[in-house]
């Protein structure tokens, strides 16, 4: 069992950011919100994103599989099951902050995260996700629950593409 410390990620909420309210840490629920709101909170599944969801805004529970933030922005691969797609992020007056950009990076692998975001059309192929034309411009992000800071297994170890030519034939 992990202890409390590799599970924390390392971060400090700027409260100054007017954007605060759109990235951050959800409390526990412990049954001490309302059933009904709770019920009332419709999630998509990446399973079921295409095209036809292009230009809306959605919501997804999904483990994020990987980060690549780079300054100012960057890219995220969302996971549920088998299925994935990327989000973008970049720092957009109003939408996305800084310090939104930096909470994304400190976020642990294989962490579960509430996404709320709006779909687009890829302008290409994404090829490292199962849903290759579309991504989602990431508007809120919160952690649910937080993966241990190293894992003994990183599902992006398990996707990597195996050279055959190093690959014995034993069938």
């Amino acid at each position: 069992m992990s202890n409390q410390s590799e599970t924390q990620i390392n971060f400090t909420k700027d409260e100054s950011d007017p954007l605060k309210d759109n990235y951050g840490i959800f409390p526990f629920i412990q049954s001490q919100t309302d059933p009904e709101h709770r019920k009332s909170i419709h999630y998509n599944t990446i399973k079921e994103l295409n095209l036809s969801f292009e230009g809306k805004e959605i919501r997804l529970r999904s483990r994020l599989q990987r980060s690549r933030i780079k300054g100012k922005g960057g890219f995220i691969i969302l996971r549920e099951g088998v299925f994935s797609i990327q989000g973008c992020l970049f720092v957009n007056e109003g939408v996305v902050s800084k310090q939104m950009i930096n909470f994304v990076n400190a976020i642990h692998l294989e962490s579960i995260v509430d996404i709320v975001g709006k779909v687009k059309k890829a302008e290409k192929p994404v090829e490292s996700c199962t849903q290759k034309d579309i991504e989602l411009d990431i508007i809120k992000i919160y952690l649910i629950s937080s993966a241990t800071s190293v894992l003994p297994f990183q599902m992006e170890d398990a996707c990597r593409k195996v050279n055959p030519e190093l690959e014995e034939d034993d069938y």
